[in-house]
């Protein structure tokens, strides 16, 4: 049976609008979604459209949601290797030996060029640290769709990963 295991998976579940204020995921606006570094991805939800952190118009362009009213937005590679990521942990842990499938999607803000890769990272350990650079791991789910530049529509990503159980 299917089931999902990452709540609030399209943001819009929030504390409080952003107002204006950049980096609230790591403040607990948008729980149990919290930041794996020091860099800090923002919370875009309609409730403070038409202002910077709106949807569908916002300080990076104009995107509607693809669900509901809201989506996080995060760098993912700046001067100086600074970037940021995005964390949440699953509503149970995995069980060894199975299958699971993780699916989600991505859009490019309009001002800013794409990218090659993306993916995400299944750990039994909390992998939290305390920079706001690359983490030092390697994910077991990432892209393979070549150059990602769409800036209208949401590009979904997808793969399978074989729980090592605990995660």
């Amino acid at each position: 049976m299917a089931q999902n295991l990452i709540q609030n998976g399209s943001f819009e579940t929030i504390t409080e609008c952003p107002v204006n204020n950049y980096g609230t995921i790591c403040d607990g606006f948008a729980p149990p979604w919290e930041c794996g570094t020091l860099g800090h991805p923002d919370l875009f939800n309609g409730c403070e459209n038409p202002h910077s952190l709106g949807v569908p118009d916002n300080h990076r362009g104009f995107q509607e949601a693809r669900t509901g009213i809201g989506y996080a937005g995060m760098i993912v590679h700046w001067d100086n290797n600074y970037t940021e990521y995005l964390m949440i942990q699953l509503a149970q842990p995995l069980d060894t030996g199975v299958w699971y499938t993780l699916s989600f999607y991505l859009n490019l803000a309009n001002q800013f060029c794409g990218l090659k890769h993306f993916g995400a990272y299944f750990s039994v350990e909390n992998p939290y640290v305390n920079f706001a650079e690359y983490l030092p791991y390697l994910p077991q789910i990432e892209t393979d769709m070549g150059y990602l530049n769409d800036t209208q529509g949401w590009m979904p990503v997808a793969g399978c990963y074989l729980a090592q159980g605990g995660e």
